[in-house]
Formats: structure tokens, C-alpha cells, sequence
């Protein structure tokens, strides 16, 4: 979608409740974040791409960008497998003059991009390592094979292995950290992202803060995508660059991937989409992607442009198929064109959603985005319809506090809107209704009215997580535990960015009536992989 307007300043309005934007405008920028990595990391491939990610997110926050100044060593230099910057370069110049080119040249002046001086005192820093830093308040990014994040103290990073996944985590939780802080000096007080954790984590395998990270599986020096089959990313916006920018972020890979896009890159995209420059608009969306991997140049890897709509390609059974679409009728169309699966990403406001859909026992993408969203209910209803109980019952339960009957229990279980966990109902036997309240207010559908508004973060943690989906496609065949999540029931998982960054797989299940509970369907679907699997 071409649009002149900024998508920072519509989420500075819709989401932050931000009524003077001028005045917001001045205080950011008038704000400034240190990004710092420590002596014995500055040569280090994965510690770079940590500061990479956060710097790359942290410019692209548009007329409301902060000043950004680069600590690291001056002998550091840009190793190689460090994604967009030239290798061999002087680090902490080469990420200034990156982000000075994200700019409009216009706007260049107004930014300021540095490199740290001798004892500097800043407000807020990022560090990666074991470093001092003169600030107000640090976070220090933390990672190990696909668990990334940061932390109030120094956990140096010890993992030099081939899995970027917990690296490219830790700088963009770190980054949408530091935008929080930021962003929370001008919101509106009604609509301030919650208080910032003293930590986060996040396993891009797991979807879980795992207690040992190591014991994950790893990666192999050559990500072999093959085996996923022909794959096709649809879209070639925010969520796909990030898809984007964590593929290349591999050291070395083997596949193809076709990406489709009829648009083109406007001014206002540069804001989301990480692997672009000012110089690169106007140019085709999926070209783009495509040039960063260099035609297997770059890691092996191959992307091929399709300039069109996803409409206009020949038919073909795609058995892995990416929705990185903004707009929820693409992806009802791609689940009902039967790949063997989908998976699929979007974001809204600070929300986003990153989903994966085989015609299993979880919902699929119609169900999650509906053609027609239901009517609005008040709370009580909502809880009704979630849980089977009659609204007469809930509102008895929550007026009496009485514990769920087993009557009760066994109708949640049977014929409720959404699949509780075991622990949920157990407590519910014990405690009321108010065990299952605040998990049945959250349902499978998104949000129906999608605003554009959505900032850089947010665009960025769906596109990587997908990148890691696609990569667990490839390789669940060889995986001595079984495919891990998402699967089943559990195929959702939803952060809230502004929120405690600590979210969980949902469990949810099928809208009742949806198409793809049909037996002719799911037929289809059979056949089809089936057929597939001997040929």
C-alpha cells in the first residue's frame, strides 16, 4: 500500500494516544540511545548482528527517530556474514553511515548518528558483553543458539555457533525495549505501554523462556531448506523483510524461495523494512528481497521475484507457503488453495501473531481472520461464548465465586468456543470462574479492524519467528523429538509488545462451521499430500 503518511506518526496517534505530534516529535529526537558492544565481542559474528538489529530497528522510527550513538572498539571491523554492511569495514562507521542511508536525504541533518567518544554519559544504552556504560539505565542483550533477550545486568554471551536466531532476538527485544522507554516520554497517560520488565527472553524454537537454551537442538553449518519443498513467500513488506533479513543472517544455507509482490517500496516503507534504503525506492518489493541474497551469492540461498500478485502466478501445489500479507482475504485464499502448510504472520497496532495451519486440530487462517468478524459482546458474553455456559450460569459463578461444577467442566471441555489448558481447569474446580476469565477473553480471532499503524518492532519479531518456522519445516524430518511448536492445538502464538513480553502459545481450536472442518476439505487436503508423499 503507497502512503505518503508515516507509519510512526499514525502509531504515535493510534496506539499512544499522541495529540501534539510536533512536540513528540522534538522530544525524540532530542532523546538518545547508546548502542555499545564490549572489547572481546567486537569481532564476533553473532554480537554484531545483535547490534545490527537493534541499530536497524531504532533508525527506522522515522520523523520520530532518536539520536544514536555507536560504542565499539576502533579496531572492530564488520565480519563477514554480517548482513547489509560491508565486510572488513571500520564497525562502528559502517552502522552510522547504514543508518544515515535509511534516511530521506532531506532529513539527514536532523538525525544524528555518531560514534561514541571517550567517557560519554548517556540516558539509556544497549550493550552486548561485558562493558561499562556510563547511563541512566542499560540493558545488556544475552543470547544462546535460539533464545535471545536482554536483561538489567551484564550475561555475557558465550554461544559462537552457527544459530543467528538468538542473536537477531536479543537486538530486536532489545530494541523494542528501548523503544518502549522512548516512546513512553510522550504517549498519552491512558495509553503507555505497561512498565518495562527487568528481563525478557524469548526461544524462537520453543516459543517458551526455556531454563537450559543449550539443550535446544542447534543449527548445522548449512541450513538445508529443501526438504520443505518448493516454498513461497506471499508479500514482500515489513513482515517479509524481517523473513528476509534472518535468512541472510545464516552463515551458510541451501534452497530456493520465490517471493511474490506486485508493489513497490515508498518512502514510508523504509520505516519497516529492514534490509531497504533510501536508494532502494521505488524499486519492486520482491526484487529487493531477492537482492540480497545476490542469486545464491550471498549464503547460498536463492530468492526469485515474482512481480505480480499471488492471483496472477500458475497454479501449483506449493507444499510451504508464507502469508506475509497486510491484509486478512489473502491469507483465507492461501489456506483454502491447500499447501501442505501455511504459515503466517501479521501484526496490528503493538500486537502481532505468527501461526502455522495444516488442517490439524488447530485453527485455521479463516478462523483467525474471519470474513464476517462476530459482533462485539460485553465481557460476560465473551466468556459464555468461549467457555459453553450460559451467560445466566457465568454471571451466577462470578457472582457467587463458587467453584466450576464437573457438569460444567465437562461442557467447557466438550463444546467450548476455546481449548483451556488442563492446569486452567483444574484451578477453575478449586477457585471459580475467575481461573478461566482472563483466558477466555482471548480468543483465535485478531483484532477486525486492523489499523495501518504499526511501527518497526512490531513488524520485525513476526518476520523473524517466521524465518525460524520455515527453517523447522525443513528440518522436522531429522529432529529426534518431533516437530515442536507450533502444532496441534497450540499453532498460535500472540505478543503484545507493549506488554510483559513473556506470552505463551494459546490454545484454541477451531471455529465451529468453518470450511475447514469440511469433509470434502479436508478430503482435498489429504489427496493431495498423500499423493504427494508416494509420487
Amino acid at each position: 500500500m503507497t502512503t505518503e503518511q508515516s507509519r510512526a506518526e499514525l502509531f504515535l496517534s493510534q496506539e499512544l494516544g499522541v495529540s501534539d505530534l510536533p512536540l513528540a516529535r522534538t522530544r525524540l529526537a532530542a532523546s538518545e540511545i547508546a548502542l555499545v558492544i564490549s572489547r572481546e565481542l567486537a569481532e564476533d559474528r553473532l554480537a554484531q548482528l545483535t547490534l545490527l538489529t537493534a541499530a536497524n530497528i531504532l533508525c527506522r522510527l522515522g520523523p520520530y527517530c532518536p539520536a544514536i550513538t555507536v560504542s565499539a572498539p576502533q579496531a572492530a571491523r564488520v565480519a563477514p556474514g554480517v548482513p547489509l554492511l560491508p565486510a572488513g569495514a571500520a564497525l562502528a562507521p559502517a552502522l552510522c553511515q547504514f543508518m544515515t542511508e535509511v534516511q530521506r536525504p532531506a532529513d539527514r541533518s536532523a538525525r544524528r548518528y555518531r560514534v561514541a567518544g571517550p567517557a560519554e554519559r548517556f540516558d539509556l544504552a544497549f550493550a552486548i558483553g561485558s562493558t561499562s556504560v556510563l547511563a541512566g539505565r542499560t540493558l545488556y542483550a544475552w543470547y544462546e543458539r535460539w533464545t535471545g533477550g536482554f536483561r538489567s545486568t551484564p550475561r555475557p554471551p558465550r554461544y559462537h555457533g552457527p544459530n543467528p536466531f538468538g542473536a537477531l532476538l536479543a537486538g530486536m527485544l532489545g530494541a523494542t525495549a528501548a523503544s518502549r522507554l522512548l516512546l513512553a516520554r510522550v504517549a498519552a497517560p491512558a495509553s503507555s505501554p505497561r512498565p518495562l520488565p527487568s528481563e525478557a527472553t524469548l526461544s524462537a524454537y520453543s516459543y517458551s523462556r526455556p531454563d537450559d537454551p543449550a539443550a535446544e537442538p542447534d543449527l548445522p553449518a548449512v541450513v538445508d531448506l529443501r526438504p520443505a519443498g518448493p516454498t513461497l513467500l506471499v508479500g514482500g513488506g515489513a513482515v517479509a523483510s524481517g523473513v528476509a533479513f534472518a535468512l541472510a543472517s545464516l552463515g551458510r544455507a541451501a534452497g530456493t524461495l520465490d517471493v511474490v509482490d506486485d508493489d513497490a517500496l515508498d518512502a514510508t516503507n523504509l520505516e519497516r523494512h529492514l534490509i531497504s534504503a533510501w536508494t532502494d525506492i521505488g524499486a519492486p518489493k520482491a526484487r529487493r528481497l531477492a537482492e540480497v541474497f545476490g542469486n545464491g551469492v550471498w549464503n547460498g540461498l536463492h530468492l526469485h521475484p515474482r512481480i505480480c500478485r499471488y492471483e496472477a502466478l500458475p497454479p501449483q501445489p506449493w507444499p510451504t507457503v508464507i502469508a506475509a500479507v497486510d491484509r486478512p482475504d489473502p491469507r483465507r485464499r492461501l489456506e483454502f488453495d491447500l499447501p501442505r502448510v501455511l504459515l503466517n504472520a501479521g501484526t496490528v497496532g503493538s500486537e502481532f501473531v505468527v501461526s502455522r495451519h495444516d488442517y490439524g486440530a488447530g485453527p485455521c487462517a479463516e478462523c483467525l481472520y474471519p470474513e464476517r468478524p462476530a459482533a462485539v459482546k460485553s465481557p460476560t458474553e465473551i466468556v459464555a461464548a468461549q467457555t459453553g455456559l450460559s451467560v445466566g450460569e457465568i454471571l451466577d459463578l462470578q457472582a457467587t465465586g463458587a467453584p466450576v461444577g464437573a457438569d460444567q467442566l465437562s461442557r467447557i471441555a466438550g463444546s467450548g468456543g476455546l481449548v483451556f489448558p488442563p492446569d486452567a481447569l483444574s484451578r477453575a474446580a478449586r477457585e471459580g470462574i475467575g481461573a478461566l476469565a482472563s483466558a477466555a477473553c482471548t480468543t483465535a480471532v485478531v483484532r477486525p479492524s486492523q489499523p495501518v499503524a504499526t511501527i518497526g518492532f512490531v513488524a520485525a519479531l513476526p518476520g523473524l519467528l517466521l524465518a525460524a518456522e520455515l527453517i523447522k519445516e525443513a528440518a522436522m524430518g531429522a529432529l529426534a523429538t518431533g516437530r515442536p511448536p507450533l502444532s496441534g492445538n497450540r499453532n498460535i502464538f500472540r505478543m503484545d509488545t507493549f506488554g510483559g513480553l513473556a506470552d505463551e502459545l494459546e490454545h484454541a481450536k477451531s471455529s465451529r462451521g468453518c470450511r475447514c472442518r469440511n469433509k470434502v476439505m479436508q478430503a482435498a487436503y489429504q489427496r493431495r499430500w498423500t499423493w504427494a508423499a508416494n509420487a
